[in-house]
Formats: C-alpha cells, structure tokens, sequence
C-alpha cells in the first residue's frame, strides 16, 4: 500500500532512511501500478520527493538495462543464428512460393479439365441412362409396334381385314392405355379411325362380290332343295332336271347335303362382325336387305324364253320356267338359312316383308303363262314344277295358300282345254264311225279287248281330271 501522505502543514524533510525507503516504496508501487502513476506522482510530489524519486528511478533504470544487457548479451548469439536462419529460409519461401504459385495454376489447370470431363462423365452418364431406359421402354412397348406394324401390313396387302381388325381391335383396347401418355401412342390412336373406315369400306365391297356370288348360286341353290323334295315325294327328275341334263346320271351327292351348303357365307358372317365391332351394324344391315330387294326385283322379272310363242318349244319353255322358280326358291332357302345362322341381319317382318311382295308378281307370272298355254300336257308338267316348288317353300316356314289358289283357277281351265279336246274327239269318232257290231270270234280275243279297253268303271271315270290333281306321291 502507498504511505498516507503527510499533513499540507508539514513541509519538513524526511530524513535519510526513512527517505529512501518510501522512493523505493514508490518505486515498486509503480513496477506493479500497472501504468497507474498519479497516485505515485501525488505522494512524490506532496512529500517533495522529486530529486530523490527521479535519482532512484534512474537507477533503478540502470540496473534494469544492464539486467537487459546481460539477458540480450547470453542470447545475441542464438538471435544472430536464427536471424541467419530466417534470411535463408526467406529466399527459400520465395522459391516455395512461385512453385506455389505455378502447382496452383497446374491444379487450377486441371480441376478446369477434371470439372470439364466430370460434367461430360455426368452428361454421358445422363445419355446412358437415358438409353438404357429408352431400350426397356421400347422393350417393354414393342408388342404395340410389332401389333401395329402387323396391321400396316394387313391393310397394305388388302387380304385378310378380318385378321387386320383383330390386331386393331387388341391394339385399341389392350396396347394403347398401356402408353397412352407418349406421342407416339396419340399418333397411333389418330390413325386408327382411317384404318376403321377403310375396312368397314372394304367390309362393304367385300359384301357386294357376296352378294353376287349369292345371285349366281340361288339357282344351285333351289335345284337342289327342289331336287330333294322331288325325291322325298318320288316326283319324276324330269320337274326339276333341265332337258339336257335328264340323259345324264343324276348325282345323288346332293340328296346328301343341304341346299344352302354351295355358298360359303364366311365372308358374310365375317363381315358383319367386322361392322358390329366398329359399330356400322345397322348400316350393314340396311345395304345388305337393300341389296338382297332389289335382287329380288331382278329374279322376279321373267325372261324372253318364259314368253309363249311358236319359236319357242315346250322343252325351252319348261326349261326357263324350272330355272326361274329355282332361282327364286334358292333365293328363300338361302335366306332362311342366314336368318337362323346371324343375328340382326335379318329378321321374320323383313322374311314376311319379301315374300309378300314377291308373291304377288310370282302369281302374275304364272297366271300369265297358264292363261296363254294351250296345250293340256304342258300345262299338267307346268302345274307339277308349280307344286314342287310351293312344297319346297312351304318346307322353309313361307306359307303357299294365294298359289293353291292360283292352282285352283288353272284347273278349271285345265277342265274346259280337256272338255274341248275330248269333245272334238268324240265328234270325229261319231263322224267316222260306221257303226257296225263288233264281233269276237273267241275267248282270246275278247280277253286282248278287256285289256286294251277295260269296262271297269273306276279307272275310266274322271281319268284327264284325277290326273290333274294326282301328281305321284303328292
């Protein structure tokens, strides 16, 4: 602690110890003051200590310098080497520091060239993954191009559509929700309604060369159907066989088939499915029972060789009458048979619809033909192709009762041709006849008279008319 300074009225000196010892008081008090020195001033200067503090602090100066001396004297030279050592190391640093310099600019080199060649690792990384993941999307979705691919093919060879809207059909409903969200598959999707309409097109053409073929093989077809209902009833080949062809044996294949078995209805059944798929039934529906009506129209016209004339023979009158009802009973049979095996195509009113026009024509027809015949054998094979072909009708559910109408009619003219004709017989033989006795000689004679001219009442009576009405087997 400092000493209390002495009282303003006492200005007497110190004495010589007492003096010394309080500079040196003031000396350590300001060694360890920590730069506080006005406290240490103020006593120096109120005890008036000023020439003693300032000579004791010089030495004290003194001592310290040589203290100092001493200490910078035992480590000059260790200074003096590390000194040395540092200007080396100096000249070192300088040579440490451009290699720095230059390893920098080397390393800054190339991490430029090592960034360059991550950033074209990471883009050709990127690529590779992207292939990678384009060839399993391809991988995956090559069923839609290979579909796709098979129906280009389908549609550029124009042979098989029914083949062609099956893998359309897969395609559509299978393929393409699969990929819906690429471009590709929209583009795909936008194509198909051309290829739709190109095949409900070809569907449409493909049923007109049907239907011809149907015009061509009705004729076939109602031979045959009349055929077997000849045979079922053991009426005579000569009804329902062309004259040209009664020399030759008749084939008896036929009896073994059914009638509608000469036309190959694939296309039909294909094609209408083709358009119930695409959703054109209806429209197919409609063109096909157009078509088939105005068919009927055609096949219901008679020709030149039905037309009753003296250049006409009664073989080629009878031919073209059995040609003209086989064509329009192969026409029914066939219908019925399409009407049993499709379903909306036709239906019983369009059936009902068709023979109601048909038969009205048909009765004027053959009316017309049995009023401008005048021979009673002709007209009997006539009425007998006429019945034939009402049995073979009504065989397939269409109902014949305005014919045997008709047939009713043409008896009575069958009845008054035979009563003419037998009246001018019976007036000739009357005229002729010189009324002598017949006479017979003997048993035998009498016997050859019987069997060429039998009295028995039940065969002469009514013999022209029983044979209008008494086809065999009828």
């Amino acid at each position: 602690m400092s000493p209390q300074p002495p009282a303003a009225n006492n200005t007497t000196k110190t004495s010589g110890p007492a003096l010394y010892h309080n500079v040196q008081t003031y000396i350590k008090e300001l060694e360890i003051s920590e730069g506080q020195l006005s406290s240490v001033l103020k006593n120096v200067y109120e005890n008036n200590q000023r020439e003693e503090f300032m000579k004791r602090l010089d030495d004290r100066v003194k001592q310290y310098d040589v203290e100092i001396e001493k200490l910078c004297s035992k480590n000059y030279q260790d200074f003096v080497k590390t000194f040395n050592d540092l200007l080396s190391v100096r000249e070192d640093t300088s040579i440490l520091k451009n290699q720095l310099v230059e390893n920098n600019e080397k390393i800054q080199a190339l991490g430029k060239s090592l960034i360059t060649k991550v950033d074209q690792l990471v883009l050709e990384n990127r690529k590779q993954n992207n292939i990678l993941l384009s060839v399993e999307t391809l991988n995956r979705y090559m069923p839609v191009f290979n579909i796709y691919r098979q129906l280009k093919n389908q549609m550029k060879e124009k042979k098989n559509y029914y083949q062609a809207l099956k893998l359309l059909e897969e395609l559509e409903n299978n393929y393409l929700p699969m990929v819906k969200n690429y471009r590709f598959a929209q583009s795909i999707h936008h194509s198909l309604p051309l290829i739709k309409h190109d095949i409900i097109n070809e569907t449409f053409s493909d049923l007109k060369d049907f239907l011809e073929t149907l015009r061509v093989e009705a004729v076939i077809c109602g031979k045959i159907a009349n055929q077997q209902m000849a045979h079922k009833l053991k009426i005579d080949k000569k009804y329902y066989l062309m004259e040209s062809e009664l020399e030759k044996i008749e084939d008896d294949s036929d009896l073994k088939k059914l009638p509608f078995d000469v036309v190959d209805f694939s296309p039909l059944y294909k094609n209408l499915h083709m358009n119930q798929v695409l959703g054109h039934k209806a429209n197919f529906s409609d063109y096909y029972r157009n078509q088939r009506k105005k068919q009927l129209q055609l096949a219901m016209n008679s020709n030149s060789n039905m037309e009753m004339n003296e250049s006409k023979t009664e073989r080629d009158l009878l031919d073209a009458y059995k040609l003209y009802l086989h064509n329009i009973t192969g026409f029914f049979v066939i219908e019925d048979q399409i009407l049993s095996s499709t379903e909306g195509l036709v239906d019983e009113r369009y059936m009902d619809e068709l023979f109601s026009k048909a038969l009205p024509r048909l009765k004027s027809i053959i009316r017309k033909i049995m009023e401008e015949c005048s021979n009673a054998k002709l007209m009997l094979k006539l009425k007998i192709v006429v019945v034939l072909f009402c049995l073979t009708i009504e065989e397939v559910q269409f109902p014949t009762i305005q014919l045997s109408d008709l047939l009713r009619e043409i008896r009575e003219k069958y009845y008054s041709m035979l009563l003419d004709k037998s009246s001018e017989k019976i007036n000739l033989i009357l005229t002729e006849d010189n009324y002598t006795c017949m006479e017979i000689d003997s048993q035998e004679a009498y016997n050859l008279l019987m069997e060429f001219f039998p009295l028995d009442s039940k065969e002469t009576k009514g013999e022209h008319s029983d044979e209008f009405f008494s086809t065999p087997a009828i």
